[in-house]
């Protein structure tokens, strides 16, 4: 049997997703019952700003890949930046 961990995970993400994001946290604590998810909402800047100046996030959603591609840039990241959504929308005529 193999151990079960259970964590504090705290995001930042861009307004921008505000819509979907109690879905995705549900979605993800159906597989991680024991997880703890604390969702932080604001701009992609003051995401930024924050975990420059030591912010405790665990996982930074940004609209505009620059702002976490210069995070890591800086060593603030412990793994690539990843796309992690693209949106799609109809055009009307």
């Amino acid at each position: 049997m193999s151990p079960t961990f259970a964590g504090d995970i705290k995001v930042f993400a861009v307004g921008t997703l505000s819509y979907i994001i109690d879905e995705l946290v549900k979605a993800y604590n159906m597989k991680y019952p024991n997880d703890m998810v604390k969702i932080i909402i604001g701009s992609a800047g003051k995401g930024y700003n924050q975990i420059e100046n030591g912010a405790p996030y665990d996982i930074f959603l940004s609209a505009d890949m620059e702002y976490p591609e210069n995070l890591k840039k800086k060593g603030f990241a412990i793994s690539d930046v990843k796309p992690y959504l693209m949106e799609f929308w109809r055009q009307y005529e």
